[in-house]
């Protein structure tokens, strides 16, 4: 469960526990104050209880939309409210059979990095080994990247796909 997700059912949860000191006391059908309501046949010998369930459902559905709007907000505030657009990069649609048949055939592949918080691209070679999705550190997204021995750096290196480009088989 996400930092979000927590706050928002604790934030709900403490809405629900304030609200609900001001329902209105349960009464028997014959209006009888009873200190055991809530256990089974609490009010058999008055006729039943006296509802006030809509009450509760109302209480219920505040302390949840207000779970949800706070764990919405926290979200939106700490990653940001742009929406993510989908472009032909996205699907990798050329990359990845490229790269699974150097896999399949023991190639190397070349291509152009560009590293996060760089500004330029680098060649990289590497032997690829396997398609891996890294979970974000954040939220429930991932990035496709590949698994590979790079040459410059004489080790394992995970590569994400959307920072790669010119990519070709050698």
């Amino acid at each position: 469960m996400g930092k979000s997700t927590a706050f928002g059912w604790l934030t709900g949860i403490c809405v629900f526990v304030a609200l609900s000191q001001f329902l209105p006391e349960v009464l028997c059908a014959d209006g009888w104050a009873s200190p055991s309501i809530g256990r089974q046949g609490a009010c058999s010998h008055h006729g039943g209880v006296k509802g006030n369930g809509i009450y509760v459902f109302l209480i219920i559905g505040v302390s949840i939309w207000t779970g949800v709007s706070v764990s919405n907000k926290f979200s939106t505030i700490k990653h940001g409210n742009r929406p993510r657009v989908l472009d032909e990069r996205d699907t990798f649609s050329e990359e990845v059979p490229v790269i699974s048949s150097a896999i399949e055939q023991g190639r190397r592949i070349e291509f152009l990095y560009k590293k996060p918080k760089s500004t330029n691209y680098e060649i990289r070679t590497i032997k690829p080994i396997e398609f891996k999705n890294i979970p974000h550190t954040y939220g429930s997204r991932s990035t496709l990247c590949i698994k590979g021995f790079c040459e410059k750096r004489s080790a394992n290196r995970n590569f994400a796909l959307k920072r790669m480009k010119d990519l070709r088989v050698i």
